[in-house]
């Protein structure tokens, strides 16, 4: 006689959601310490940043590729318009970015240690 049995076979499944990256850059100004760093959230693994779009250093910002943050003292005024694409070992996912530098107002600087300057004392 040959017997016939059930068993239940169970099987765990780890699900990695994908990675995700959000935020909204403020406007800046020209002369005016600029920081903007994106969020992200899930995936697996090590991260890495690329931005693609108008320059950055044309208003005096720059890019870091480790955080996906643009920083910097802008020296002129420009719109920005790009994206920010962050990929990890789940795939990449985009944000798009835009904000305005505006000019920055008249700022004088005088060394009233100079004594050519003691005039305006």
């Amino acid at each position: 006689m040959i017997g016939i049995g059930t068993g239940l076979l169970m099987a765990a499944v780890n699900r990695i959601i994908p990675i995700s990256i959000w935020g909204a850059p403020g406007g800046g100004t020209a002369g005016t310490p600029y920081s903007f760093t994106p969020t992200t959230a899930n995936g697996s693994g090590a991260k890495t940043f690329s931005y693609s779009g108008t320059s950055l250093a044309s208003v005096g910002l720059a890019f870091n590729t480790a955080t996906g943050a643009i920083t910097g003292t802008p020296s002129a005024a420009g719109t920005i318009t790009g994206t920010i694409t962050v990929t990890d070992a789940t795939g990449s996912a985009q944000l798009p970015v835009s904000f305005t530098v505006a000019a920055g107002g008249f700022n004088p600087s005088l060394d009233f240690s100079d004594p050519r300057n003691s005039q305006y004392l």
